[in-house]
């Protein structure tokens, strides 16, 4: 509306009183002027809902005031708010050509929206996880990294005497780098390391600038005879990366990564170790009955579930140029799904046909996992034996089939 006190506003645009706000998430544009069309006065009499996802408040919370000096400084950086405003500074602050300098308000929602079902919430923390939470924080604010936060983070003595606190199993590095990623992410503000070069490509520039693989090599070795088992191990990945075949290279890390292993006090430390200088040495071995497809878990998956698991599966890529358009029928339970794949993405939609769809399967919730297990073929042996009906192009089902990827359990992690 217009601040002109005179300006008189056409019917078709008279004021109308808000009856509901909604907050989609916790980023402060998206509810900071929510006083601009609704008041506190309002929304206590009932005269207008504010409704938000649950936890929306205590997200808001987290990022503006728990972190929220960081939050701001870091901002700075983000927006260009520092900058000059021309074709050498700031040109365009990415959600448009600046950022809001109006006052931030905020009314807390009335209204929550859940899942379907109840939540148990467990309340209270161990006093450990606190003093690492709020001083992680508190050092985060002072403009200190992740990495540096964990370098020096300790317990107060009597803290560190109790043996629950003890980092058998975590440790006191990996949680505080937990904590300041979840309220600040993985950037830690410094530009350089804003998009630093993958692992390979980083690799071959250390190797470069070390002056090859034999000088670094010998670097490494003395980092080693120095008991300096970190700098090692850091030296020898950027040359393992590099060149994967150099054995010299992968046995030298692997000396490494087995010290650090003997030295760790946290038993999963100890295990990545000296799991990665098992693999360096003799390579990846998948473990015998090794699965991520449990048949109990995926019994307990609703319908929803399992097209959603199917469309993390769709390779977007091969999928870029597809259109398959499913409506799937289940008699138990009584639904319908409508499966459209386009653009690289599988959507799906409870409770409603596929726009013109190209095929209609009718089927049950038993006979739909058993077709995820057993792809094409478990689809035409399920329709042979009355499980399954299609009603449309026969193709679809093994076009769609052919646009997914089975996951490799033993994926690369200390070689490219």
């Amino acid at each position: 509306m217009s601040a002109d006190p005179h300006h008189r506003p056409s019917p078709s645009c008279s004021r109308r009183p808000a009856v509901a706000v909604i907050y989609t998430h916790s980023h402060i544009d998206h509810w900071g002027g929510v006083k601009g069309v609704t008041s506190a006065e309002d929304v206590a009499a009932g005269r207008c809902a504010v409704i938000a996802p649950e936890g929306f408040l205590e997200a808001a919370v987290s990022e503006n005031v728990y972190a929220g000096n960081a939050m701001v400084r870091r901002g700075t950086y983000m927006y260009g708010m520092l900058l000059p405003r021309h074709e050498k500074g700031q040109v365009d602050a990415g959600l448009g050509k600046g950022t809001s300098a109006g006052t931030v308000t905020l009314i807390p929602p009335t209204h929550v929206v859940t899942r379907t079902g109840d939540a148990l919430t467990v309340d209270g923390v161990e006093i450990e996880y606190r003093y690492l939470h709020d001083q992680t924080l508190h050092l985060a604010n002072q403009g200190y990294t992740s990495l540096e936060i964990a370098e020096t983070m300790t317990l107060p003595p009597r803290l560190e005497r109790a043996w629950h606190n003890r980092g058998y199993y975590g440790s006191i590095s990996h949680n505080v780098k937990a904590v300041y990623q979840r309220y600040l992410g993985f950037f830690d503000g410094n530009p350089a390391n804003l998009q630093p070069l993958p692992p390979v490509e980083a690799g071959k520039g250390y190797v470069e600038l070390a002056g090859g693989a034999e000088a670094l090599l010998a670097k490494a070795r003395e980092a080693l005879e120095r008991g300096e088992y970190r700098w090692a191990a850091q030296l020898l990945n950027h040359l393992v990366f590099a060149d994967p075949d150099n054995a010299a290279a992968r046995e030298l890390e692997a000396d490494a990564l087995e010290q650090l292993g003997y030295q760790a006090e946290s038993a999963p430390w100890r295990n990545v170790y000296l799991t990665g200088a098992q693999e360096l040495r003799g390579g990846r071995r998948a473990r015998p009955g090794a699965r991520h497809r449990h048949p109990d878990v995926v019994g307990a998956m609703d319908v929803a579930m399992l097209l959603d698991y199917l469309a993390i599966r769709l390779n977007g890529g091969r999928a870029a140029a597809a259109d398959v358009r499913i409506t799937l029928a289940l008699s138990d339970p009584d639904e319908r799904h409508a499966l459209e794949v386009a653009n690289g993405v599988l959507n799906h939609t409870r409770g409603r046909d596929a726009a013109g769809e190209h095929l209609r399967i009718v089927t049950t919730h038993a006979a739909l996992l058993g077709l995820l297990a057993g792809g094409d073929a478990a689809l035409q042996q399920a329709v042979q034996g009355g499980q399954v009906t299609l009603d449309g192009g026969p193709g679809k089902p093994a076009e769609l089939v052919g646009l997914l990827d089975e996951f490799e359990f033993c994926f690369p992690i200390v070689t490219p």
